[in-house]
């Protein structure tokens, strides 16, 4: 397999090794086109899952779900290349109008990038208008764009020029106002700070940083990455019950998504699902297994 073409092909073993829908739920936190040559194909299959089965299947915006972003890095010359550039600019209208973050069970909290200066509430991302671009900053931007960093505290300037990096300090604060257990986010892949940044009393030690990359400060059992929830099952708000089943061997996230209007009605998702189904939760190992960025 030529590293270019791991995202569709990890992406179509990802269903044979968690389950198709609607057995099996998923949450994709962004970034489906501009990961190789066949970024079509994968976002198609992606909208096509959303639309067949809305409440299985969930999927948030990543920054290369924006056209100054996907212009330059593959997706412009790829829809160019095949097909024609009306293609190109029906996926932008398409990626304008994606959720940006996402609440399972009232405790965990999803994005693409992470957190914001400006975000003070939950209710500040819900009314973000859509459709709308990704601007150069802001809390839109920062929600995309920004990224953890275990060795500063507060906020910083981020290397990429585009938003922040946050301390750990920042994600405690924050899912301690919001009495939330756990921030999960994609945005970097390998061993790089991608993933998570979590704090909770119920676990035995304090966890930063996410992937194959990771590993517990004080701890001497295998306890699964989500605390508390293993295969029980928990609720989510304004939805129904689900049921969570940890991939293995610490992947929780996945790294991938609504034409319908059905996904434009709510800027913050609430996920869930009918049904003792699972939401398969799996990340990236940069080339081993399943991948992501």
């Amino acid at each position: 397999m030529k590293s270019r073409d791991w995202t569709f092909s990890h992406f179509k073993m990802l269903f044979e090794y968690g389950g198709f829908p609607p057995e099996s739920n998923y949450l994709f936190l962004g970034d489906y086109v501009d990961r190789g040559r066949h970024s079509l194909e994968t976002i198609s299959l992606l909208l096509a899952y959303k639309i067949k089965y809305p409440e299985n299947f969930f999927i948030l915006r990543g920054n290369h779900e924006c056209a100054s972003i996907n212009r330059i890095y593959g997706f412009y010359d790829e829809c160019k290349r095949r097909y024609n550039i009306k293609l190109w600019k029906t996926f932008t209208d398409c990626f304008n109008c994606l959720p940006v973050a996402a609440i399972v069970d009232e405790k965990i909290f999803c994005m693409h990038g992470g957190l914001s200066p400006d975000l003070q509430s939950m209710e500040q991302v819900r009314r973000i208008m859509r459709p709308t671009d990704v601007p150069d900053q802001g809390l839109l931007c920062d929600l995309l764009w920004s990224d953890p960093d275990k060795d500063i505290m507060g906020w910083g300037e981020n290397d990429r020029g585009v938003s922040f990096t946050f301390g750990a300090d920042v994600v405690a604060k924050f899912l301690h106002k919001h009495d939330l257990d756990l921030i999960c986010r994609a945005h970097q892949a390998g061993n790089q700070l991608g993933g998570l940044f979590l704090h909770n009393p119920r676990t035995e030690g304090e966890r930063v940083g996410s992937g194959m990359g990771e590993r517990r400060k004080r701890s001497s059992s295998r306890a699964p990455m989500l605390p508390g929830l293993g295969r029980r099952k928990f609720t989510c708000s304004e939805l129904k019950a689900v049921q969570c089943l940890l991939c293995v061997p610490s992947w929780f996230f996945l790294f991938m998504g609504y034409v319908l209007k059905l996904l434009w009605e709510q800027s913050l998702c609430k996920v869930g699902v009918s049904g003792p189904c699972l939401v398969a939760l799996a990340p990236p190992s940069n080339g081993q297994g399943l991948s992501s960025v």
